[in-house]
């Protein structure tokens, strides 16, 4: 009897095994064309989606700093856009109740068609929308989609897009920290 269990447990391990190994080698397969930097992202992704929700773990946010007001903020937002060539083409009008509220959406029509170059399954994600919000703490957030995964994840009809895709990443986290520190940054 306790060899038919051992029998049983080893035969098991070798299943769970093969197992493991092909569900690696089906990640493996189907993330090859993906950037080196795919692994960490979809982690950092995962991690975030099963410590919170799929909505938070998608976005970038940061607090603002004590004293920096949402109109405050948002001046500073405009500024930063402004100096990386991404223009406002839609502001929401900001809330003075609680939770307060503000949407800025920004946006360029050399962005837009960066993007598209890159991916046209991205073009949804325009115009670039940063949200500055005040959660249940009392702690106002300014926040937007966070591209990283889909840069890294995105399957590029151009990859020689990508370049100018993560240019235009890093200016929306440039204006989310300007956001934040309420002042544009040099």
């Amino acid at each position: 009897m306790l060899r038919l269990i051992k029998n049983l447990l080893a035969t098991l391990g070798v299943l769970f095994l093969l197992i493991l190994f092909v569900l690696y080698a089906r990640g493996w397969y189907a993330t090859r064309e993906f950037e080196p930097e795919a692994a960490a992202a979809l982690e950092k992704f995962a991690t975030r989606a099963l410590s919170s929700d799929l909505a938070t773990a998608g976005i970038l946010k940061i607090p603002l700093e004590g004293g920096v007001s949402i109109q405050r903020a948002m001046k500073a937002m405009k500024r930063e856009a402004a100096r990386h060539k991404l223009k406002l083409v839609a502001e929401g009008v900001p809330s003075n109740k609680r939770p307060k509220l503000a949407i800025l959406n920004f946006c360029s029509a050399a962005a837009r068609d960066r993007l598209f170059a890159f991916n046209p399954a991205i073009i949804p994600y325009t115009p670039c929308r940063i949200t500055l919000y005040e959660d249940q703490e009392g702690i106002v957030w300014a926040a937007a989609v966070n591209l990283e995964v889909l840069l890294n994840t995105t399957r590029s009809r151009h990859p020689e897009a990508r370049e100018s895709v993560v240019e235009l990443h890093n200016a929306l986290v440039a204006v989310l920290q300007a956001g934040a520190n309420g002042k544009p940054l040099n």
